[in-house]
């Protein structure tokens, strides 16, 4: 796990003048850094704080495979759910008794509700007859580790360009993960390469910030989708995770949307069987749908929209790019909003109560306390 420190710096670097730190010309930067380092601010910038919620970090990285071991261990030790490996799901259905998942085996696996995660192609949903608003950008996006000469102290860089978004996230203090969003003809062009080549054109990608990087991992290829499902739940259904909402990685909060997806669910049916002894019902879907639609409608519109300014190559978005930046310089709310999106750790229930507690933490920071690190 790597910390990511109490602050957030973003920056602009110029187009029409591409400067040192961005000789790709790219557009914007953002920087998290580690525990109380403190980078320099340019006048093109601006700095959130997480110190001013009594955090002294804005959030943490965690490697996948932590998470799925984690989350395998925590299921190894439930007496009461069966798992089913090395056998594919064929078809599902349901009616008002019991939701169906026929195997490959022969095996049908019955319950009173059917939860679905997987993935943003969710061959369930389809199969639920669940359309789909589906928003393919285009691109796709290349991930892979890499090692570099130089240290990333914790912290956390993405880069806006022409034609491309490029990040590095920490791993260890000398190994990264590279996720380089290009059109695909580029991918494919970069996937011929040797592992040396591909270091190299890596490298300067990525403008040696870093230094000399080399590729210490298999390489992955994902296309750039956004989806939303039109509904989260049908009869004895529900859908969580990317089959739900799959979000663009640009402000990565996929994930934390996937988990809060399974909050949510988790609340209302915990209470269908309290009150109905039935966690199938359809006012307990009903209400789960509600509640996740509220809490993630507004991040998936803002991340589109994210999107559409900062990594269009349109001369006309640059105003609003500048725009953004400048009020991010000037306005404190602003950056004490960013800070307690990012740091919220209230119950993602969606109750309209939820931005209300965010926009006090806004009105009313606290301040943070530094103590001493050894």
């Amino acid at each position: 796990m790597v910390r990511i420190g109490s602050k957030l710096e973003v920056r602009a670097v110029g187009l029409s003048k591409p400067r040192q730190t961005c000789e790709n010309g790219g557009e914007s930067q953002t920087k998290c850094g580690l525990n109380n380092a403190t980078p320099s601010l340019t006048s093109t910038g601006f700095k959130v704080e997480g110190g001013l919620f009594g955090h002294d970090q804005l959030g943490a990285l965690v490697s996948n495979h932590h998470i799925r071991a984690a989350a395998w261990q925590a299921v190894a030790k439930q007496t009461r759910i069966i798992v089913h490996t090395g056998v594919k799901v064929e078809s599902v259905d349901s009616d008002s008794d019991a939701a169906r998942a026929y195997m490959a085996n022969g095996c049908t696996l019955e319950a009173p509700l059917l939860v679905a995660a997987d993935s943003r192609f969710s061959a369930s949903r389809r199969a639920m007859g669940i359309p789909v608003h589906m928003h393919d950008f285009g691109k796709t996006m290349l991930v892979c580790r890499m090692q570099h000469t130089q240290s990333n102290h914790g912290a956390a860089r993405e880069w806006f360009g022409h034609g491309q978004t490029r990040a590095l996230l920490p791993l260890s203090d000398h190994q990264c993960s590279v996720v380089l969003t290009v059109p695909d003809a580029e991918v494919q062009t970069l996937l011929q390469l040797s592992p040396e080549a591909f270091s190299a054109k890596m490298t300067t990608r990525c403008e040696s910030v870093l230094g000399e990087m080399t590729l210490a991992s298999t390489i992955h290829a994902y296309p750039l989708v956004a989806t939303w499902a039109r509904r989260f739940v049908a009869q004895r259904f529900a859908l969580v995770g990317d089959a739900a909402v799959g979000m663009h990685p640009v402000t990565a909060h996929g994930f934390n949307l996937g988990l809060a997806s399974v909050e949510r669910l988790a609340h209302a049916t915990g209470d269908g069987l309290r009150r109905y002894n039935d966690p199938g019902h359809p006012i307990v879907l009903a209400r789960y749908q509600r509640r996740h639609r509220l809490g993630s409608a507004p991040l998936f519109a803002g991340t589109q929209a994210v999107v559409g300014i900062f990594t269009s190559d349109r001369i006309a978005t640059q105003p609003i790019r500048r725009a953004i930046l400048k009020a991010g310089r000037n306005l404190p709310l602003l950056r004490r909003a960013l800070a307690a999106g990012l740091l919220d750790e209230t119950p993602r229930t969606g109750s309209v109560l939820r931005p209300l507690r965010i926009g006090l933490k806004v009105l009313r920071p606290r301040p943070f306390v530094s103590t001493h690190h050894t």
